[in-house]
């Protein structure tokens, strides 16, 4: 596996101000780093996150 930082990852997705750029860094797993424009209500989307490690590991939602 190896690590990546926001300059080694091309962009995938762009537009409207949403970018979103993502690498495979193996074993099955890939690397995103998204970046919305200044400004987006996020509090409702993110309200279902996991907000421990803990819940985050076992998968429980709050």
């Amino acid at each position: 596996m190896t690590a990546a930082t926001r300059i080694d990852v091309p962009v995938a997705l762009e537009g409207n101000g949403v970018e979103l750029c993502l690498m495979p860094i193996g074993g099955g797993l890939s690397v995103g780093y998204p970046s919305l424009p200044q400004g987006p209500d996020t509090a409702r989307p993110s309200r279902a996150w996991p907000t421990t490690r803990a819940s985050a590991l076992t998968g429980a939602i709050r």
